[in-house]
């Protein structure tokens, strides 16, 4: 009996020896928007953008092992993974069904092949598909009411020299309308990690200024420094890019957003990604970039220039990643 009450006296006196059942029940932490932000990490982000960073033009070697690694990543993670094939080239689909409204789906997605043989394209688009790996990798430790999709385009280079012609996104959004899929918003990565903070390092088409007055006011006022991330939206994705700003701003990233009026939407320069597949087919679309050959003079290895890992800015490409990954999980109503 002394022994007894020896051990509950104990037990009463020494908190420490009721950890065991303290540590089951620390194991179920709620995630919000804010804490998946924390988990973004910009040396596993650095590591995937060196691998992908390599010729992807259709048919390489290069373009088969990112293709291969997209899938094996999101398998690895837990995604249902679809090879999408098309007719001309393979989309690489991850789902990962709502636990509520599983029948609606946010997309988050990159286009993953290159423009020129011998060119690395590492912010074109190595930058997004090594983002979009690394969204996919957090937003899986979190469930939602909403659908996941990750997706990674093929030929959108392709596509891209003729606007109505056959690619990956085209081909996906225009069987997701045949089948009557509710996508609340396809938020593409196209070129996020070069950033300039040197003034006149940003330029734009002529005629911005008077479509978008404000913001081409804002980036002169900043004495026209490319240190910005910009957001291509049509009108039914304005709420959704006012979600971003919003978690854009805990991490300090300057954002500049674009909203695309129903008479302007047929303009090519606000169509020159994977968002404008999705416009064509009446769905909420959002373009997350770093404005192209607007900023960055490597672009498809021009001018001289190797579109190269050595150009790029991952803090910059991170902090992109971050706001994106808590829009999504907003977006796709993360469960509490």
């Amino acid at each position: 009996m002394n022994k007894i009450f020896y051990v509950m006296i104990m037990l009463f006196l020494i908190p420490s020896l009721k950890c065991p059942a303290d540590k089951s029940s620390s194991k179920a932490k709620t995630e919000t928007p804010e804490t998946l932000m924390a988990y973004v990490d910009g040396p596993r982000y650095s590591e995937d953008l060196s691998v992908i960073a390599t010729d992807r033009t259709l048919k390489s070697p290069g373009h088969k092992m990112v293709q291969e690694l997209c899938a094996r990543r999101l398998a690895e993670l837990g995604f249902k993974v679809e090879l999408d094939s098309y007719g001309t080239g393979i989309n690489v689909i991850g789902r990962i069904d709502g636990a509520g409204n599983s029948g609606e789906s946010v997309i988050l997605s990159a286009h993953y092949d290159s423009r020129n043989a011998g060119c690395p394209g590492a912010d074109d688009n190595a930058s997004g598909v090594a983002g979009a790996l690394e969204a996919a990798r957090v937003l899986v430790k979190a469930r939602y009411n909403r659908t996941l999709i990750i997706a990674l385009w093929d030929e959108e280079e392709k596509g891209l020299k003729s606007p109505r012609g056959l690619h990956g996104s085209r081909a996906f959004a225009a069987r997701s309308r045949r089948e009557g899929s509710n996508i609340v918003l396809s938020m593409v990565f196209e070129m996020i990690g070069y950033r300039s903070s040197e003034p006149g390092s940003q330029r734009f088409p002529a005629g911005m200024k008077a479509i978008f007055p404000l913001e081409m006011k804002k980036i002169a006022e900043n004495r026209n420094r490319g240190d910005f991330i910009c957001l291509t939206v049509n009108e039914d994705a304005k709420r959704y890019a006012d979600i971003y700003t919003g978690f854009a701003d805990i991490t300090g990233l300057p954002v500049v957003t674009l909203k695309i009026s129903r008479n302007i939407i047929n303009n090519h320069e606000f169509r020159r990604s994977d968002h404008a597949a999705f416009w064509e087919q009446g769905y909420s679309a959002m373009m997350i970039g770093d404005t192209i050959n607007y900023r960055n003079t490597s672009y498809h290895c021009n001018n001289g220039k190797v579109d190269d890992i050595s150009r790029l800015d991952t803090d910059f490409a991170r902090d992109t990643i971050k706001a994106a990954v808590a829009a999504m999980a907003r977006i796709l109503e993360i469960r509490l």
